[in-house]
């Protein structure tokens, strides 16, 4: 595996997240910056969360026990239908031992992958110009997938899709509204499975 030198502009721009957490872990925070950081094997995203405690599904998942923290990572990738960015068995591995020479002796430290959502929308659209009909539609479709991108500069405020955020409707109409070439949206369907039960 070849690894890209860091530029100088990138590690200055780590140094105040540096002097915040001196390369200790010890808020969400701090493990949230420092996995995103590390160097053995950098990730486009990192989400910790104080006292989750993962289950073997989302029914046993036990939440606010102190001394507990897990942080969800997800690696570089483009957007792209039905293909959520996963990281590794490796990548997990390798974020757990960087952080875990950095926590503090006590903490009950989980380094993890989400588990998505899976949603398909149906969308009824006016287009203004019917010649074409089909890259409007193409362009919607992109528009849409890029909002619910879980990566930055994709997804809600160019920071990726939040994590345990609701879709909402009126949002992916917006979305797709905005598109160029579309004259109305006629009709937006939303379908999603409940993955808590």
């Amino acid at each position: 595996m070849s690894v890209t030198p860091e530029t100088i502009a990138a590690a200055e721009g780590r140094i105040p997240a540096f002097l915040t957490h001196r390369d200790r872990a010890v808020t969400a925070d701090d493990f949230a910056i420092l996995a995103r950081d590390n160097p053995q094997r950098p990730v486009a995203r990192a989400d910790a969360v104080a006292g989750f405690f993962p289950g073997a599904s989302l029914s046993a998942v036990r939440r606010n026990l102190p001394g507990i923290i897990s942080v969800f990572v997800l690696p570089p990738a483009e957007p792209a239908m039905a293909a959520a960015p996963r990281p590794t068995a490796g990548t997990l591995r390798d974020v757990f031992e960087y952080l875990g020479a950095r926590t503090l002796l006590g903490t009950e430290l989980y380094v993890l992958s989400p588990q998505y959502q899976p949603v398909s929308i149906a969308v009824s659209l006016e287009v203004v110009d019917p010649a074409t009909r089909q890259q409007v539609f193409r362009a919607v479709e992109q528009a849409l997938l890029a909002y619910l991108w879980p990566l930055p500069p994709h997804g809600l405020r160019g920071k990726g899709w939040p994590r345990g955020r609701s879709v909402e409707i009126n949002e992916l109409r917006t979305q797709a509204g905005r598109v160029d070439g579309v004259e109305a949206v006629n009709v937006l369907r939303l379908f999603y499975q409940d993955l808590t039960t």
